[in-house]
């Protein structure tokens, strides 16, 4: 989608592209939380604290990858600035 969309639309891409980078990392991030809470399978203190990190990450953090991927996708709003045509 980006690869298409960089050929002829310089302008969303690039202003779109914070926001991909951050929604990358917070995805990623979240992934690994979850493959570090799947493996957590004793009760050891330090296994059910992956655990609770875990979900602290997919409930509190994670919700933001929505407005980030509004952001990535919307970028050319972002490149232009705000409309000055009134």
């Amino acid at each position: 989608l980006l690869a298409r969309a960089a050929a002829s639309e310089h302008a969303a891409v690039e202003g779109g592209a914070v926001a991909y980078l951050r929604l990358a990392g917070l995805v990623g991030g979240a992934w690994m939380w979850c493959r570090m809470a799947t493996a957590a399978r004793e009760r050891s203190p330090h296994h059910r604290m992956k655990r609770r990190l875990a979900r602290f990450y997919v409930e509190h953090l994670l919700p933001e990858a929505a407005v980030l991927a509004a952001q990535a996708l919307g970028g050319r709003a972002f490149a232009e600035g705000p409309d000055d045509t009134e």
